[in-house]
């Protein structure tokens, strides 16, 4: 879950061109519908972070 959380924060960082400190709720799931073992993370992320600088919000807005 660190491991998602630091690429989602490195994701971020880059595309705004700020080290930007998100917040994220992470939860593993460990198995699919099917019963068959699929480890992914689920994921619930702030709209935007603090720029540790500044100590502002930046927004992130919508990036594909």
């Amino acid at each position: 879950m660190r491991t998602g959380y630091e690429c989602l924060e490195d994701v971020v960082s880059t595309v705004k061109r700020v080290d930007v400190k998100i917040g994220a709720i992470m939860v593993v799931q460990t198995h699919g519908r099917s019963g068959r073992y699929n480890p992914h993370l689920h994921v619930i992320m702030t709209d935007g972070g603090v720029a540790p600088e500044s100590k502002k919000w930046v927004c992130l807005g919508y990036f594909p």
